[in-house]
């Protein structure tokens, strides 16, 4: 995206912010856990009132584990290694929105005050998952300009000589597996 594109976008979030800004994040809960296990770049398990939960990780799509780039870098690997440097065993906060169908909870992990979800973003670990509701106008916002900042600096993987969308290369991996 483009300087001038940019700026609108920032001035048209600034414009918005009042109007957003305040409302409030309905059916959100917030627990304190610890983060037991990194499943991958957007899956975890934490440990709340001594009972395992698996949190997807809301709002964002990492690569698969075993998803390598086009150049046959490991994104798949990056993206756990950086949530597992930044969580594994470390006392967290998660919102959690809902269950998604899988029996997961969705949510938002907090290291701290920053949004570990977020944050993968930013590092290029991870993209927006663009079918997800954001909660606020300015949390859609925050979200597209880090992955748009991420891709001008070419962080991540956005390293790499390109790469398939988590999702298409999910729907490729299932394509292939009924073909066989």
């Amino acid at each position: 995206m483009k300087h001038k594109e940019l700026v609108v976008v920032k001035i048209l979030c600034l414009c918005m912010l009042p109007l957003f800004l305040f409302l409030p994040l309905s059916g959100i809960k917030r627990i304190k856990a610890r983060c037991e296990r990194v499943i991958d770049g957007d899956t975890v398990e934490v440990i709340y009132n001594n009972r395992p939960l698996k949190i997807r990780l809301a709002f964002i799509d990492a690569p698969e584990l075993a998803q390598l780039s086009f150049d046959r870098k490991p994104i798949g690997t990056w993206s756990k290694l950086f949530l597992q440097k930044h969580c594994f065993q470390k006392k967290v906060v998660v919102h959690i929105i809902k269950k998604d169908r899988y029996g997961r909870y969705l949510g938002e992990l907090f290291l701290g005050d920053r949004s570990l979800n977020l944050e993968l973003v930013e590092q290029g670990h991870a993209l927006i998952y663009r079918n997800y509701e954001f909660q606020t106008i300015k949390q859609k916002v925050d979200y597209l300009v880090s992955e748009m900042a991420a891709k001008r600096k070419r962080l991540g993987m956005w390293s790499t000589f390109g790469f398939n969308d988590p999702y298409v290369h999910r729907r490729r991996k299932r394509f292939k597996s009924r073909k066989q």
